[in-house]
């Protein structure tokens, strides 16, 4: 999957979320944080890390 801005590098999403590489994982494996996989890493898609903020906001409201 080809580097665009409309996607970002498990790094990208660690610092985005505030989570550790670990978490970001486990939100990935557990179907609540959709990602592609990249060769031996995972590619996320920008509107997708914005919508699990807006949801993990409004579950810990």
């Amino acid at each position: 999957m080809p580097r665009t801005p409309a996607w970002l590098t498990e790094d990208e999403v660690v610092e985005r979320l505030g989570l550790s590489l670990a978490e970001v994982y486990e939100e990935i494996t557990a179907r609540r944080l959709p990602a592609q996989r990249s060769d031996r890493s995972y590619l996320v898609r920008r509107s997708d890390v914005e919508t699990f903020l807006v949801k993990r906001s409004v579950s810990s409201a």
